[in-house]
Order: structure tokens, then C-alpha cells, then sequence
């Protein structure tokens, strides 16, 4: 009595699925990104992979004190160079100040020469007179106008190596003045941000985490036996392939070369080595959409496996054609 309700039960649930499935069936097949390396019909390999940081750097505070202003927030863009926060400075700022004058002052090398040429004149006259008339001066008299000259120039010796040393020390001052001053020393995006405006920071405490935008690091997995192809400077292009997404930046290709390959193998599913390269990517402020970022995925096509020639330094993407887009056969 219960069995064909229970029947009639289950086969109306099993239309509910079928119902859920069949429009995510209708709405066209995903693309997918392959997860082993191949081999290309032109000898290249390709290996599939993601982006990750190639370098990270973490900007610290070198004056102890307070943070005045700090303008990037968590994914701002900062440019190499650019002045992004300051501490407050007043205090190092009067130093400064009080650094130069000292340094700019003329007065104690006057001072010290005018002594010379006081010391110098007495000596001169009194030789002049002995010359005239012998023993008029005595010789401990003459003995002492020389002590007097030499101990006068001592102290414009001094006088003028006080200056320098006074130079140093305006500079030292401007220099702890300027440190005050928070520069980022790359290009690129704000990944934390761990002080704020009003917050006391001490010497060398990180203020901002800045991931470097100009390169990034691509890590993938080869079989083991492909691996023994890859030497490190191969020349690589990468191109992103996000499966869920149709985007304008995976129709070009990223230049880099080959950094390292593991000598450690994975054997889980089978044995892998990890292949790493650094892939060069120029910045497009017209349009950022076209840069590389961290965590994409795609796939590096290593042009000349095993030929071990670094890429260079190149800066500049190119858009991909049909030949660059054709499919890999598997190895």
C-alpha cells in the first residue's frame, strides 16, 4: 500500500534534479584548464599553472614617532618612488635647521684667522727689528711669537675642520628629516596595511605590505620525465586562461623565462616535478585590465625546451592569433 506512493516519491524528486540540471546543461559548456603539462605540435611544451608573487615587500617606518598621514589603503597602487605618508616631523625638522646654520657659520674661521694674523704680524715686526738691531728683541721673545703663530694656525686648522664635520652633521639631519618621509620603493598594489594616522610607530615597524607588480612568479606541475627537457633561462610566454570568465587580457601573451625546476618529486597522482618562471609584466595604466595579477591562472608554453637561453629583460605583451591559441596534444 505504501510502496507506489513511495514510488511515485521518488521519481518526483528525480524530476526536481533533472529540472535543476538541465538549464546549467542548456548555458553552454565551461571551459576548462588543464591540470598536466603537454606537448605542442612545434615541440614547445605548455604547462598549466597559476601566478603568484614574485616579490613582496614590506615598507617599515626608519624614525621612530607618529604617523602624520598614510594614504594607501589595502589594493591602492603605489609607483616607485611616490610619497605615500609621512611621520610627524617638527622636532627633526628644527634640527635640521639648527644643523645648516651651524654648519653655514663662518665666524670661528675668522676668528681663528684673525688670531693668525695677529700671532704673525707681532713675529714679523719683531724679526724686523732684530734685523735692524740685533738683540733688541730677545730670543725667548722671538721664541714665543713663534709658539703664538704656530698655535694661531692650529686653531684655523681646527676652525676648518669643525666646518666639515659641521657639514656632515646638517647632513645627517636632513637625512633623519627626509626619513620621516615614507617612500615606496616599488611599483605596485597594497596588500595590508597595519599602522594608521595618529598611531606611534617604532624604527624599522612595517607600516604597509606592497606586492611588486612589474613581474610575477608562475608555478606548475610537469611529469617527471618532461621535466628532464626544461632548463633554467628557457624562454617562456605565458597566457592567462580563466575557465570561468571571457576576458580581454587572455588574448595576449606575457614574455619571462624559466627561473628554476624542482628536483623534488610529488607523487601524488602520479611523478611531478614543480616548474617555476618569472614572467615580465609591463604596466598598462590605460588599461590595467590588460595587466597580470596575482592568483591567475593559465598556461606557459616553453618555446625551446632545453636550450637553457635566458629571455631578457622584455617588457612588452603581444596580442596571441589563431596558431598561438591551437590545442597542445598530449604528450
Amino acid at each position: 500500500m505504501n510502496r507506489p506512493a513511495m514510488t511515485l516519491a521518488t521519481g518526483a524528486s528525480l524530476v526536481a534534479v533533472i529540472a535543476m540540471i538541465a538549464p546549467a546543461q542548456q548555458s553552454g559548456p565551461r571551459r576548462s584548464l588543464r591540470t598536466t603539462a603537454a606537448t605542442a605540435e612545434d615541440g614547445s611544451i605548455v604547462v598549466f599553472g597559476t601566478l603568484e608573487w614574485l616579490e613582496v615587500a614590506q615598507l617599515s617606518a626608519l624614525q621612530e614617532g607618529n604617523v602624520k598621514w598614510l594614504e594607501p589603503q589595502v589594493g591602492s597602487r603605489v609607483v616607485e618612488g611616490q610619497e605615500i605618508g609621512q611621520l610627524h616631523d617638527e622636532i627633526a625638522r628644527l634640527n635640521a635647521e639648527k644643523a645648516r646654520l651651524i654648519a653655514e657659520s663662518t665666524a670661528g674661521i675668522a676668528k681663528a684667522k684673525a688670531q693668525f694674523d695677529q700671532a704673525a704680524a707681532k713675529l714679523a715686526r719683531d724679526l724686523e727689528i732684530n734685523k735692524r738691531s740685533p738683540g733688541a728683541i730677545s730670543r725667548e721673545e722671538i721664541d714665543k711669537d713663534t709658539a703664538d703663530v704656530n698655535y694661531a694656525d692650529a686653531l684655523r686648522q681646527e676652525a676648518m675642520e669643525k666646518r666639515l664635520v659641521d657639514a656632515k652633521e646638517a647632513e645627517l639631519a636632513e637625512a633623519i628629516l627626509r626619513q620621516h618621509t615614507i617612500v615606496s620603493p616599488i611599483t605596485g598594489y597594497v596588500l595590508d596595511r597595519m599602522k594608521n594616522p595618529g598611531e606611534s610607530v617604532r624604527a624599522n615597524e612595517p607600516l604597509l605590505r606592497i606586492g611588486k607588480t612589474d613581474r610575477f612568479k608562475f608555478v606548475g606541475w610537469v611529469p617527471l620525465e618532461v621535466s628532464q627537457r626544461i632548463r633554467v633561462g628557457d624562454v617562456v610566454e605565458f597566457r592567462p586562461v580563466e575557465p570561468d570568465a571571457d576576458l580581454p587580457i587572455e588574448k595576449r601573451v606575457f614574455d619571462g623565462k624559466i627561473m628554476a625546476v624542482n628536483r623534488e618529486a610529488s607523487t601524488v597522482g602520479g611523478s611531478e616535478v614543480s616548474v617555476l618562471a618569472e614572467i615580465n609584466n609591463p604596466a598598462n595604466e590605460a588599461q590595467p585590465e590588460l595587466e597580470l595579477i596575482q592568483g591567475m591562472r593559465g598556461e606557459l608554453r616553453i618555446l625551446r625546451p632545453g636550450s637553457g637561453v635566458a629571455g631578457g629583460n622584455a617588457s612588452a605583451t603581444r596580442p596571441v592569433d589563431g596558431s598561438d591559441l591551437r590545442s597542445a596534444s598530449a604528450r
